[in-house]
């Protein structure tokens, strides 16, 4: 009986309580969307001409029309940053892009985007955007209001596009056609000195047997990336195809049949 009494007297800090959760009411706000009034252009390092800021409005408008995707661009620097207030300046949802541009920066662009926008527009595609028109050398030649003029037209062209998903930035850079035919001449050589094994004038057995090993560097190396970002016939295309060829019949012509393991007749008298 005691035991008992003594129980049922015990104070209330005893027992658990549960704790309500609080929330303040900076918390309880909903973040901030994207409104008619949201600007689409910042140029806070005066990096674009007025001429040129009048073509990137018309563009971003036309991106906005066709494809419903929001893109908003800020130039800045590590002095003229807005930091956190950039949220509030830049309201961003599923269908928007920020792309914030940076010259300092060793690459010039950065990118905000949406998750409905990535099914359009994938990861790689913004990676090859900034690799391929951020780069510090490439701005360092072009300049940097070139470089946001390119790169939002290249946006432009794939956005636009009913249906559309582009993985790669369309259009072959130097550097990558000069990848392409370099990677093709060398399957080309490949070609050449195996034709020519055997004792044989043109081996096409064992063209076929390295067939994987210069088919990588000829169809993977060569005509993949080109076929990828300018899909059909074009000059492109023609200069990888046209660097395999005439290096298959340079090498053919210059190696000498008799490489490879000689045949009966050429057998040396002991």
């Amino acid at each position: 009986m005691r035991s008992s009494t003594s129980a049922a007297f015990l104070p209330p800090r005893a027992f658990p309580t549960q704790r309500r959760a609080y929330c303040s009411p900076r918390c309880q706000q909903a973040p901030p969307q994207p409104s008619p009034t949201t600007p689409s252009l910042l140029d806070l390092e005066n990096v674009l001409t007025i001429g040129e800021r009048q073509r990137l409005q018309t563009t971003l408008s036309d991106i906005q029309n066709k494809a419903n995707i929001r893109i908003s661009l800020l130039t800045q620097s590590e002095r003229t940053a807005p930091g956190r207030k950039i949220q509030t300046v830049f309201p961003q949802d599923e269908n928007s892009v920020l792309i914030v541009a940076e010259p300092s920066s060793p690459n010039l662009l950065r990118f905000r985007v949406g998750e409905t926008v990535k099914q359009k527009l994938p990861p790689s595609f913004w990676n090859e955007l900034a690799n391929r028109y951020g780069n510090s050398f490439y701005v360092r030649e072009t300049g940097a209001d070139v470089a946001l003029l390119q790169a939002l037209q290249a946006v432009q062209q794939c956005a636009t596009v009913e249906g559309r998903i582009c993985r790669f930035v369309p259009g072959v850079s130097t550097d990558q056609l000069a990848v392409s035919v370099c990677c093709a001449a060398a399957a080309g050589a490949l070609v050449g000195v195996v034709a020519r094994t055997g004792g044989e004038k043109f081996n096409a057995r064992y063209v076929a047997l390295y067939s994987p090993l210069w088919g990588i560097f000829f169809v993977s190396f060569g005509l993949g990336p080109v076929l990828a970002r300018v899909p059909g016939a074009s000059w492109q295309l023609a200069s990888v195809v046209a660097a395999f060829v005439s290096i298959v019949a340079l090498v053919w012509i210059w190696v000498p049949i008799g490489i490879g393991p000689p045949g009966r007749d050429s057998t040396p008298d002991v």
